[in-house]
């Protein structure tokens, strides 16, 4: 377990990401605050340090579990599914499909 302690703390020292990567490569993120996610194995908490726009659409996050047992590391994705609220400044090469609510039948 000490080898996973190192890793945490030495990520915490870790130089910037470039902001301006080559454009093969998807632009990567380390600062921010991440949507909270426990870990599918132990169901413990998890950190997220750092993320990568892969398309206009999906947007990977690398993720730790905290539970020193587990040590699980993995990628999870963020994607948009529906529009709640059409934009005002739409971008006509991306389609989402509308949220409706559901209707009670009588």
């Amino acid at each position: 377990m000490e080898l996973q302690k190192d890793f945490f703390s030495m990520s915490s020292k870790l130089p910037p990401v470039n902001d301006n990567p080559p454009t093969d490569k998807p632009k990567i993120y380390s600062v921010g605050h991440y949507p909270k996610v426990i870990c599918p194995h132990c169901l413990g908490s998890c950190t997220g340090w750092k993320t990568s726009q892969q398309t206009e659409l999906v947007r990977e996050i690398y993720y730790a579990c905290q539970t020193p047992d587990c040590g699980h590391v993995f990628v999870a994705q963020l994607v948009p599914v529906r529009t709640i609220l059409k934009s005002q400044m739409p971008n006509p090469e991306i389609r989402l499909p509308n949220y409706q609510e559901k209707s009670e039948a009588n």
